[in-house]
């Protein structure tokens, strides 16, 4: 008993420099905005404590971590500012750890630990949360399986055959339209422009319904690579054409402004 307390207490020591969430149910559309705002506006004071962010995730991944929201969590996590800072502190991780008694302070340790090269953190608590990471996205619990996984695959070059395993193994999660957009995404990265114009155009079609948890359709994001194919490929007309249909549905689109730039470096 006395180990289990000590490993959950390092563990969480992260989340306790801010004010505890407990006593007050908050909701996950609440939690997620303020989250996005925090970390998007630089004027806010908050912006710069990087443990009011790391709290709100905390709370995300804890209360919900069967949702859409979750998934974007993780993509969101990188834009944390001053994770350095918390990234140094995680230290004296133990050899042995329950994964099922703290699966949230596993991902959100490994998060913020991940994202440094090894020179800037404590290598014994890196290597030892890789290894929790990897246990956790094997283990019986679904939905922090599924997660774990989206991790371990951030930090690694994946390539299709791997967001497919995913996509096999948990075939109900509410991450499975992020992970096609990666898949799709792939396509861009192998500059085969007009094959991922035709695979994100289907999953446009698939997902054309689904609401982001920004409050735009989510198929937003599947224009915005569609919208970069055609610019690589010098084909502005359509680029402009799905640039148009993003102004009209989402005219708050967090990389609209970034594509206007880019339409118009081209003409």
């Amino acid at each position: 008993m006395k180990k289990i307390i000590l490993v959950l207490v390092i563990l969480i020591i992260i989340v306790m420099k801010t004010e505890c969430w407990a006593t007050e149910e908050v909701s996950l559309n609440e939690t997620f905005n303020s989250l996005y705002n925090l970390i998007n506006d630089n004027n806010q004071e908050e912006n710069h404590n990087p443990y009011i962010a790391i709290n709100k995730v905390f709370y995300i991944l804890k209360k919900y971590p069967e949702s859409l929201e979750a998934f974007y969590t993780l993509t969101l996590f990188d834009k944390i500012n001053d994770l350095d800072i918390v990234a140094r502190k995680i230290k004296n991780i133990p050899e042995d750890c329950n994964i099922d008694s703290c699966p949230v302070n596993i991902l959100v340790n490994s998060m913020i630990i991940l994202r440094f090269d090894s020179d800037e953190v404590d290598n014994v608590s890196l290597e030892r949360l890789k290894k929790y990471l990897i246990a956790l996205s094997q283990g019986t619990n679904k939905y922090y399986a599924a997660l774990a996984s989206i991790i371990l695959m951030k930090d690694s070059p994946i390539r299709k055959n791997e967001y497919d395993k995913f996509k096999e193994k948990f075939p109900d999660s509410a991450g499975i339209p992020i992970v096609d957009l990666f898949i799709a995404t792939q396509y861009y990265n192998d500059r085969q422009y007009e094959k991922c114009i035709q695979e994100t155009n289907k999953l446009i079609e698939k997902y054309k319904e689904i609401v982001s948890p920004f409050g735009w359709k989510l198929v937003m994001d599947y224009y915005c690579l569609v919208i970069h194919c055609y610019i690589q490929m010098n084909d502005t007309a359509n680029a402009e054409k799905y640039y148009e249909l993003m102004a009209n549905e989402a005219p708050n689109y967090y990389y609209l402004h970034q594509i206007k730039m880019s339409l118009r470096a081209k003409k």
